[in-house]
């Protein structure tokens, strides 16, 4: 997976809050010092535990890590999902979830349900994840509605 294509999906996960949020997401460079919320991949010797188990973790208003040892998978709409390959896009809306303020929900299928689940329809067929109601009301409860009209605050995140 190249970086451009690992930047795009990234990207696009931000998009998928800012539809929801007034908040617009612009990527900077890593060493930028406005960077609010950093994106890296990691190894083991940062938490994480190889494949399988713990996919990523992020800390409110910091960062979010992935683990560099799983199968990242960019899916295209309804291509075949598979057993070990974790979709990169799921993943990074919730990791960024959590980075906006956002806990585990206990509402089925919810893109920020504690447990990963494998983003196919009933046979087998992937799924572009969304942003339940429950969701949506819990990050307005934190950052209000976006109002196409209004002057939408900015969050800057570093590329990987």
């Amino acid at each position: 997976m190249t970086q451009i294509f690992l930047r795009r999906v990234i990207r696009q996960a931000f998009e998928i809050w800012s539809a929801v949020i007034p908040r617009n997401f612009v990527e900077v460079s890593p060493n930028d010092p406005n960077a609010r919320i950093l994106i890296k991949f990691e190894k083991r010797n940062h938490g994480f535990d190889g494949t399988g188990r713990v996919l990523a973790h992020a800390l409110p208003g910091d960062y979010v890590h992935f683990d560099d040892d799983e199968t990242w998978k960019i899916y295209r709409p309804y291509e075949k999902v598979y057993f070990g390959q974790v979709d990169l896009l799921s993943v990074a809306i919730h990791e960024i979830g959590h980075s906006l303020g956002l806990r585990h929900s206990d509402v089925i299928n919810s893109i920020m349900q504690e447990s990963y689940k494998n983003p196919a329809d009933e046979n087998g067929n992937y799924v572009f994840p969304r942003l339940l109601t429950s969701v949506i009301a819990d990050i307005q409860s934190i950052y209000g509605p976006r109002i196409k009209s209004s002057g939408n605050g900015m969050l800057v995140f570093c590329s990987i």
